[in-house]
């Protein structure tokens, strides 16, 4: 497993702000993909989704919302 530092709670408030990978892409200048694999590690570290995927939307799980008050 690989290490989960604070650039991936930076990329998952990003994401939970923004409501969608592809807006959270664009606000901080990288691909897609790399924000994507960034969820995916932050969130087996935690071992949980902490998203619910819904038609190209994002919506916090219960253990999304915990995490995203922890980043805030």
């Amino acid at each position: 497993m690989e290490r989960v530092n604070y650039n991936h709670l930076f990329y998952f408030y990003i994401i939970a702000k923004e409501g969608s990978i592809k807006e959270a892409s664009h606000k901080l200048f990288v691909t897609q993909p790399t924000i994507s694999d960034q969820l995916k590690i932050l969130e087996e570290y935690f071992e949980c989704k902490l998203f619910d995927r819904k038609n190209r939307s994002l919506i916090l799980t219960k253990e999304g919302e915990i995490a995203l008050n922890y980043c805030e």
